[in-house]
């Protein structure tokens, strides 16, 4: 690979490549009503037809695109030599059961035209022992299985809180927590750009003194004008949707 690396989402990249082959607008869809849903025989035919050039590529959560997408891109993978592929897939962490591939399908899929090699990793790397117990409580009996629970990396027991507040009542605990620990990075996870501002402005009104950082993607990061997040610094409260 160049020194310099190209990062783009997944429909972004598709309709960087369909105009490079002389269309226009975002990539082709299927006509099922999904934004992402796109109609990769298609553009996959256009590419060949153009001889449009679109490797080498690392591809990430790559359970969670559709199988048809690695057909046609090992197709025109083929018409590169040299150009290499990676692929990272993690089946238990599929966000949409009717748009993905498991690693099964993408080894039938892709390796029918290119050769694949490939590598399991069966330990946990990322999460503490507690974290990685809990997760296990929602394996839903893929082929992959379970991985290792860590060794030696050992954290707080999480908690789940319901609340009859709602969001009020959620903003009153991180609210107190940050009073009782001033030293602790906090991150809250959110589900929408609304929900997150209001949760900013109230927790910057009540917690005048703590850093809240914030991030939206795109330009609505940038309209929100709030500072980026600081993960892991001494006393600051990240929110991210």
């Amino acid at each position: 690979f160049s020194s310099y690396v190209d990062v783009l989402t997944y429909h972004s990249w598709a309709s960087r490549i369909w105009k490079g082959t002389g269309e226009r607008g975002w990539a082709p869809n299927r006509g099922t009503g999904a934004p992402y849903d796109i109609a990769w025989r298609k553009l996959g035919s256009a590419l060949r037809a153009s001889e449009v050039p679109i490797g080498p590529l690392v591809i990430d959560e790559a359970q969670d695109l559709p199988p048809n997408f690695y057909a046609e891109i090992s197709k025109c993978l083929c018409l590169e030599p040299g150009a290499g592929v990676s692929i990272f897939a993690d089946e238990n962490q599929t966000l949409k059961p009717d748009l993905n591939s498991s690693i099964s399908e993408i080894s039938k899929q892709f390796g029918a035209v290119n050769p694949l090699s490939q590598c399991s990793l069966t330990e946990n790397y990322r999460n503490t022992r507690e974290i990685a117990e809990l997760a296990a409580r929602f394996f839903v009996g893929l082929q992959t299985g379970r991985p290792k629970l860590p060794v030696g990396r050992n954290g707080e027991r999480p908690r789940l809180v319901g609340y009859r507040e709602g969001d009020a009542g959620m903003i009153n605990s991180v609210v107190t927590y940050a009073k009782n620990n001033p030293s602790a990075s906090i991150l809250v996870i959110l589900p929408s750009s609304p929900i997150l501002k209001s949760w900013h402005a109230s927790l910057t009104t009540r917690l005048p003194r703590r850093d809240v950082g914030a991030y939206l993607s795109g330009q609505a990061n940038r309209d929100f004008g709030v500072d980026s997040m600081r993960l892991g610094d001494d006393g600051s409260i990240s929110l991210v949707h």
